[in-house]
């Protein structure tokens, strides 16, 4: 039989080479939205390279967004390229493999979904990146080779991914939800401590000083001290045992520790009550309820939310925290102003908000 040699091995490389000719034609505007890339012919010629070589590299494009085909027509450049319209949001961990996905990261997510259906723009999600075999990881990084993003928003700890040759490279606009340290990118900020004064001054309007806190441990580490000062500045109270910390995954002690905190009002009542995390307001609710009907009685209640709310709770609580609506916006926006050269802020600050002030739409 006679042998016949292969062009296995070669013909990836050689679609590789013509897919990434193209593309830089159209990051670069020679070739511009509507434009009509050359015909197979040509770039077989132009390339040296099989129709099927070319076909494939053409596939690859159009599967990646940058032309589509219009049958006898030929080819042309999308009108809403992908380095212009997605913005890829980078989560750290995947809900499909782990506990540890809190609220905060399912607002995000539903508001991202939202977006993808109601705008313009594309928001693709990353999910698991910390995990470098994981297929957010994959996509992630076939999206950032391929020029397929705008710009990418690092949500909370996915920090280990920033310092990444793949990212640093790339030169893509970056933003980040999280304080990350050694990231110079702007940071979304969530106002913590206007946060704490929000909540004490509508305690106050209420005439109520004696406040009990309900919170993460991380936050009584790091807002704890904030927290004491502007009790003091307002005259209000509070006691070291009436402040208990958690992690959100472990409901059951949030649940039983909330009830034998409310139980405990008999020996030493407080009348406010923060619970300063929406990850753990339904089992601090439930904790409330099993304590019994009059355990409750002349309590202040604020809850911490991402709004909209992720939770539904069967008890009367003020719902105090963030607009999720216009993180997600402030984040398009802020990549917009890096990739157009125009000034932008370092530091985005977020406020607090109560369920009422919501912009209403």
């Amino acid at each position: 039989m006679k042998s016949v040699r292969s062009n296995r091995g070669r013909t990836p490389v050689k679609k590789d080479h013509v897919a990434r000719e193209l593309r830089q034609q159209i990051l670069s505007g020679k070739l511009q939205p509507g434009d009509r890339v050359p015909t197979r012919t040509d770039l077989e010629e132009a390339f040296q390279t099989s129709t099927a070589t070319v076909q494939s590299a053409l596939d690859d494009l159009v599967r990646d967004g940058f032309v589509r085909v219009e049958g006898r027509r030929g080819t042309f450049v999308t009108q809403d390229l992908p380095f212009l319209t997605r913005y890829g949001f980078v989560f750290p961990r995947d809900p499909a493999t782990t506990a540890e996905w809190p609220r905060f990261f399912t607002a995000i997510a539903n508001e991202v979904l939202r977006a993808n259906m109601t705008s313009g723009i594309q928001l693709p999600i990353y999910a698991g990146v910390n995990n470098p075999k994981s297929d957010g990881y994959r996509e992630l990084e076939h999206d950032v080779l391929t020029r397929r993003l705008a710009g990418l928003v690092f949500v909370s700890e996915s920090a280990m991914l920033t310092h990444k040759p793949l990212i640093e490279e790339a030169g893509l606009p970056v933003v980040r939800i999280a304080d990350i340290p050694g990231l110079p990118a702007p940071w979304i900020m969530l106002d913590g401590e206007a946060y704490i004064d929000k909540a004490l001054d509508y305690f106050l309007q209420k005439g109520k000083r004696r406040v009990a806190v309900l919170a993460l441990h991380d936050w009584i580490v790091e807002r704890g001290e904030y927290l004491r000062t502007a009790l003091a500045k307002r005259g209000m109270e509070t006691r070291s045992y009436w402040t208990q910390g958690f992690h959100y995954t472990l409901t059951a002690s949030t649940r039983n520790c909330t009830e034998l905190l409310l139980r405990s009002r008999t020996l030493d009542p407080f009348d406010a009550l923060l619970i300063s995390d929406d990850n753990i307001v339904s089992a601090a609710a439930e904790g409330i309820a099993a304590a019994g009907d009059g355990a409750a009685q002349g309590l202040e209640v604020i809850a911490h939310c991402n709004f909209p709310p992720t939770d539904a709770v069967a008890m009367p609580i003020k719902r105090l925290g963030f607009d999720v609506r216009r993180i997600v916006a402030e984040c398009v926006r802020s990549i917009d102003q890096q990739r157009d050269g125009g000034d932008y802020a370092q530091c985005i600050r977020i406020p607090p908000m109560f369920d009422h002030e919501l912009p209403r739409n």
